[in-house]
């Protein structure tokens, strides 16, 4: 087994050790119910998008650096400090392990909301993108906080600049300041999550460009957590 993959079962062990698994079917349970109290409103795929983004959002910023935070107070990373493990094999077992966490957790989301109508590999495909580039965000947010407080203080900054491209995503006749906001990732986000559902109107060049730009924040947020680990847990816990 490699290094890769050895990660990855010990991060899914731990996960299902420290109640992570619990913690997620209390929040995709809840997301669940309201996904069913509002399968009567017939809601446009736009606004079922809205509510499957705030699940990378939980699971991608908030769980992934409780985690990282955990494994700091038991002294995991510091057994990791110390081990030939590499940053990129540390930051791939976090990837990988809450990707699927995430992606199981959104897809039953996503079809309790809709009543089962999905384009399923598009909705497949646009949960794995969403939910790496959520979950590179959240761990290079964790590397830099020295403390849970720290660390509250830069999801909630995270979490307030995210929410921005809601404005041009539901403005019927956007200005060009508004459109400014598309830069922002969870504007591509909600783009191809909302693609997922059958009935979108979003085209297949639109979903073509906004996951093309969230590969990239997915390949410049990779570099960027990698040196954050080497850079400051890794030396941290030296």
């Amino acid at each position: 087994m490699t290094a890769a993959l050895r990660m990855i079962r010990w991060d899914i062990l731990l996960q299902i050790r420290g109640h992570l698994y619990s913690a997620t079917a209390i929040s995709t349970l809840a997301l669940c119910l309201v996904g069913y109290l509002i399968q009567p409103l017939d809601l446009s795929p736009k606004w079922l998008s809205l509510l499957l983004f705030t699940d990378p959002a939980i699971i991608g910023l908030s769980f992934v650096g409780a985690f990282v935070l955990v494994e700091r107070g038991t002294n995991t990373l510091s057994a990791l400090a110390t081990s030939p493990l590499q940053g990129r094999t540390y930051v791939l077992g976090k990837v990988v392990s809450f990707s699927i966490l995430g992606t199981l957790s959104g897809g039953l989301v996503a079809v309790v909301a809709s009543g089962g109508s999905l384009k399923y590999p598009v909705m497949a495909t646009s949960l794995v993108l969403t939910n790496v580039a959520a979950i590179i965000v959240g761990f290079a947010l964790v590397s830099r906080a020295s403390s849970v407080n720290r660390f509250i203080t830069s999801m909630s900054f995270a979490l307030a600049i995210g929410v921005l491209p809601l404005v041009p995503y539901f403005a019927s006749d956007p200005s060009p300041l508004m459109l400014s906001l598309v830069i922002i990732p969870s504007y591509s986000m909600l783009t191809v999550l909302e693609a997922g559902f059958s009935g979108s109107q979003v085209s297949v060049t639109e979903y073509v460009i906004s996951s093309g730009y969230l590969l990239l924040w997915i390949i410049a947020g990779w570099g960027w957590s990698v040196r954050e680990y080497e850079t400051r847990l890794r030396t941290y816990e030296r």
